[in-house]
C-alpha cells in the first residue's frame, strides 16, 4: 500500500518525465484565485437507494452503495467492428447509462450484497441486464466482489474505525481509500491511481455533508477523462502536438498506454496544486472544473476527451 506522500510524488515524477504532458503553474495560480467560492459538490442522491437515504444516516450502507456504482463507472468506451471508438451512453453520458442500469437492477431486486449474496446466483440474475453493455464480463466480476456478507462486514469495520469521536467526523483518509480498495481488487485495487475508490469516498463525503455528517479526507481528486479535458482547455495542462492530434482525431487508447498514465498523473498533480493554492476540497475542485467545462466561454475550446478502453474510468 502506497502512502499519500509517495503517491503524490510518483504522480509528480511521472508528470515531470512525460514527453506529452506538462503543467503551467502560472495558470494554476491564476485559476486558483478564481475559486472565491468553490462549487459545492452535489448530494448524489440518485446514486443510492431510498434505504440508504433513510435517517439516521448509515455510513456503511451509503459508502457500500456508492462504491458499488462507482465500481461500474468506467468501461464506457469500446471499439466498433472497424476499430473506431464508440461510447455506451444516455444523452452523451456513460455515467447516466450506468445509473439507469443500476435503477433497473434495484427495481428487479438483484443488487449484489443487498438482494443477493451468492455470486453464481447474482451472475445468473444480472447477466441478462448487461446484454449489449460494454465490458460485460468484467462488470459481472466487479459485481461479484460486492456479494459476500463478509466483505460488507469488513467495510463496516473500516468505517467504524474511521470515526473520530473528538472531531465528531469520519476520517476517510488515503490509507482508508487503499484499505477499502483492497476489499474490491478488480473494482478498485487494479488501478494504480485508485480513481473509483477515491470517487466513492468523495461522493460519500459530499452526500454525508448534506445530511449534517462530516467526513474528512486527504485523498486527491479522482483521475478520469473529463478533468484533463477541462484543465487543458483552461491552459493548465500543456499537451504535445502529437497528443493533441490523436485527441482531435478521436483515437482510442489502451489503458496501459504510457500517455494515459501521464495525463492522469498530471491531472492529479494539477488538482493537488489547485487545492493547496485555493484551500478548496478535492470534491469542490472536481465540481468547479466540471462546471467550468460547461461554461459557454470554455466549452468550445475543449479538445475531445481521451478515448480509453478501460474499466478504471
Amino acid at each position: 500500500m502506497t502512502d499519500l506522500a509517495a503517491f503524490m510524488q510518483n504522480c509528480r515524477d511521472i508528470c515531470d518525465a512525460s514527453p506529452d504532458v506538462s503543467l503551467d503553474y502560472g495558470k494554476i495560480t491564476a485559476l486558483a484565485a478564481t475559486f472565491k467560492q468553490a462549487a459545492k459538490a452535489p448530494a448524489w442522491n440518485d446514486y443510492i437507494s431510498n434505504t440508504a437515504k433513510a435517517d439516521p444516516l448509515d455510513m456503511t450502507r451509503v459508502l457500500f452503495e456508492m462504491a458499488m456504482i462507482c465500481a461500474q463507472q468506467g468501461g464506457f468506451i469500446y471499439p466498433d467492428e472497424t476499430g473506431v471508438p464508440q461510447k455506451w451512453n444516455v444523452n452523451g453520458s456513460g455515467a447516466a447509462a450506468m445509473l439507469k442500469k443500476m435503477d433497473e437492477l434495484r427495481a428487479a431486486r438483484v443488487l449484489p450484497g443487498i438482494d443477493i449474496a451468492d455470486p453464481a446466483q447474482m451472475r445468473a440474475a444480472i447477466e441478462p441486464y448487461l446484454e449489449g453493455v460494454p465490458s460485460k464480463d468484467e462488470r459481472l466480476e466487479m459485481f461479484a466482489e460486492f456479494c459476500a456478507p463478509e466483505t460488507y462486514a469488513k467495510l463496516d469495520t473500516l468505517v467504524k474505525e474511521a470515526w473520530q469521536e473528538d472531531a465528531q467526523a469520519y476520517n476517510f483518509d488515503f490509507t482508508f481509500v487503499n484499505e477499502m480498495a483492497d476489499l474490491f481488487p478488480q473494482s478498485f485495487a487494479a488501478d494504480e491511481f485508485r480513481k473509483k475508490a477515491i470517487l466513492a469516498v468523495l461522493m460519500t463525503a459530499a452526500h454525508a455533508d448534506t445530511r449534517g455528517v462530516s467526513v474528512t479526507t486527504d485523498a486527491p481528486v479522482a483521475a478520469d477523462y473529463v478533468l484533463p479535458q477541462v484543465l487543458e482547455g483552461l491552459g493548465v495542462l500543456k499537451l504535445s502536438p502529437a497528443l493533441r492530434e490523436k485527441l482531435t482525431a478521436r483515437e482510442g487508447f489502451d489503458e496501459s498506454d504510457a500517455t494515459v498514465r501521464d495525463i492522469r498523473a498530471a491531472t492529479i498533480t494539477a488538482c493537488d496544486a489547485l487545492a493547496k493554492a485555493s484551500g478548496a476540497k478535492p470534491q469542490e475542485i472536481d465540481s468547479h472544473l466540471w462546471l467550468a467545462g460547461r461554461d459557454p466561454a470554455v466549452k468550445p475550446k475543449l479538445l475531445p476527451a481521451m478515448n480509453v478502453y478501460t474499466t478504471w474510468f
